[in-house]
């Protein structure tokens, strides 16, 4: 919000800035500005001062970006001669002459020109910052939750690729699973090799083993966005 008031305030600016830039030497009034004065000048030179942190005139309340007046008080006066410092401005202090004047004017137009160039940059070149993040992949449940060998699963959540989603159990991973609307998917279950199988303990059962037996299986996708949360499938061994 801050930057965008300043570059209104900069805009705004422009049109009084250029044609001050070009008032004569032998203007009819002497450029010489302290504390108490007033004029429109003044507010310019408060809203050049509240373009640099280091110069704000005030946080808030009068004086503070956006509410700029035309009256110098002790705050500007504090103000200006941070700037007259910075910039090692001499002979001036405290006050706007037109060394001062100057230089406000030399710093206003630098700005100006630095947002002219930002805004044709992000125009020209639009950085991945500007552009819509990919939410890293969520599951939200599984439809079935249990099921045999041949079982086909569907994956509800979001953040899914198109092609090249992962999906991850406890005894391997299926490839390249793909997602027409990037809130679901389907896939299904492969019949683990004799290696895989040895890891679960199942590979040889007792003879006296119940005759239903569920395996739980834990699932997650992976994919460019990132890596999912947990679901569990209970695989039906037999």
């Amino acid at each position: 919000m801050i930057k965008l008031m300043k570059r209104f305030w900069i805009i705004s600016l422009l049109s009084l800035i250029y044609f001050l830039i070009f008032l004569p030497a032998n203007a009819d009034f002497q450029l010489n500005f302290a504390k108490g004065s007033r004029s429109p000048l003044i507010k310019l030179a408060q809203q050049i001062l509240n373009l640099d942190s280091m110069t704000t005139v005030a946080t808030t309340g009068a004086g503070s970006l956006g509410r700029e007046t035309s009256y110098f008080n002790e705050k500007t006066r504090l103000a200006i001669i941070v700037f007259q410092k910075k910039y090692k401005i001499t002979g001036e202090t405290g006050r706007i002459g037109p060394k001062t004047y100057g230089k406000l004017l030399e710093v206003a137009e630098r700005k100006i020109k630095a947002m002219q160039e930002e805004v044709a940059n992000k125009q020209n070149n639009p950085s991945n910052s500007q552009l819509p993040k990919s939410l890293a992949p969520s599951l939200s449940y599984l439809s079935p939750t249990s099921g045999g060998y041949d079982a086909l699963v569907r994956v509800n959540g979001q953040g899914f690729t198109k092609t090249g989603n992962t999906v991850k159990t406890s005894y391997g991973y299926i490839n390249d699973v793909t997602s027409a609307d990037g809130q679901s998917l389907a896939f299904a279950f492969a019949l683990p090799s004799p290696t895989e199988l040895a890891k679960t303990g199942l590979s040889q059962l007792p003879t006296d083993a119940p005759a239903s037996i569920s395996v739980p299986l834990r699932i997650k996708v992976i994919n460019s966005n990132g890596e999912s949360n947990e679901l569990i499938f209970n695989w039906q061994v037999r």
